[in-house]
């Protein structure tokens, strides 16, 4: 066999096996999105067999999209459910959220990524938290959203990925899918609760800078 036959054997393997996992997955999580618009009164798109389905809902004016995606680390494809609100206002509060790895820890100690110092002793024994402001930060930590960021990251599975800004989106975002739709409601539920406490942050902000 030559080397040009492998190698498109192995390939087509390859593109197989994520047809398999990505019909696996569609069938695991659809389900789950038609309850959820039932109950947010949004609708379940799939623009693409090549994509995941796609939960879109209002939440207090601002858009919210819900659905899987990829994301290749270290040459590992890992999946992740996300909740992705667009449509915030202009500002410049910078923040991150991820837990706490081998790699940050790595980065801290060099001092490549510094991240904020909280008075939250666990929120900092298990998350790091960059950021340009720590003063809004810790206003936006209330002790309801350090108790959701706590939940998802002790979780052995389906823990917290990533929380971050960027452009008008906030994006919340765990690792994995959620087993059951009630899992998926309390990501919701944690999701909104931080865009919320978000968006009481930011008109503060605003006004205050005048």
């Amino acid at each position: 066999m030559s080397t040009a036959v492998l190698v498109s054997l192995i390939i087509l393997c390859g593109l197989l096996l994520g047809w398999i996992l990505h019909g696996r997955a569609t069938r695991h999580i659809t389900p789950m999105l038609k309850r959820l618009a039932a109950e947010t009164n949004g609708v379940v798109t799939s623009n693409s067999p090549f994509l995941m389905p796609q939960l879109l809902y209002s939440h207090s004016g601002i858009e919210v999209e819900v659905s899987s995606a990829s994301t290749g680390i270290d040459g590992q494809s890992i999946e992740y459910t996300y909740v992705l609100f667009k449509g915030l206002p202009p500002h410049d509060f910078d923040f991150r959220i991820r837990p706490r790895t081998i790699t940050t820890r790595v980065d801290e100690w060099i001092g490549f990524r510094q991240a904020s110092t909280l008075d939250t002793g666990r929120l900092k024994n298990r998350l790091v938290i960059r950021t340009n402001d720590d003063e809004r930060m810790h206003r936006l930590l209330a002790d309801h959203i350090a108790v959701d960021l706590l939940f998802w990251a002790e979780q052995k599975t389906n823990r917290l990925s990533d929380i971050r800004t960027y452009d008008d989106k906030l994006i919340y975002s765990i690792i994995g899918l959620p087993d059951d739709v009630h899992e998926f409601k309390r990501l919701l539920h944690s999701a909104s609760r931080f865009m919320d406490a978000l968006a009481r942050v930011l008109p503060r902000e605003k006004q205050g800078r005048r």
